[in-house]
This record gives C-alpha cells, structure tokens and sequence, in this order.
C-alpha cells in the first residue's frame, strides 16, 4: 500500500505496534455493563454499547412470570393471564 503524504490531509498513518490478544478475564474487569435480558450475556464498556445491543438482542422479548392466573384457547395457540410480569430491561 502507498500512501500520497500531500493528500493525507488530518490522519497520518504510521504503522502499529503489536499487541496481545485480550483475555476474558481482562475484558471482564473493563466491561461495567451487562445486557439485562434474561439469557444474554454480553458485557460492554459503555452504556450506549449496552443499550444498542439491548434493541437488538435476540433475548429482547423474554419475560419472567411469578404465576399463570389463566389461560385460553387451543393447544395450537395458546395465551396465557401471567401474574407478576417483570420487564427485564428494568431489572438492570
């Protein structure tokens, strides 16, 4: 690769220093932010970080229910009357 110097007008390139591999315990003592959905496990250094990740978590429509107060219609499709629901997203 070559760079033109004249035309690189703010980001001067140089090369980097080598580094090494992160490890999970290092990565874990940085991250203060844990994605509160239930099953996720992801940890982030930010709060941004966290709250992007949170709307698209795959985990992001799970509930915990306390008790099933009722219940209607066919074993194909099912609703459930859930007592003591708990948004996970407030939990954290």
């Amino acid at each position: 690769m070559q760079v033109n110097i004249e035309k690189t007008k703010t980001l001067h390139v140089r090369a980097q220093d080598e580094t090494t591999p992160t490890s999970r315990d290092e990565a874990i003592a940085v991250c203060n932010y844990r994605c509160p959905h239930l099953n996720c496990d992801f940890q982030f250094v930010t709060k941004r970080g966290m709250k992007m990740h949170a709307d698209r978590c795959e985990w992001r429509d799970e509930f915990e229910v306390g008790s099933i107060a009722g219940h209607h219609g066919t074993t194909v499709a099912r609703q459930y009357l859930a007592n003591q629901v708990e948004r996970l997203w407030e939990r954290a």
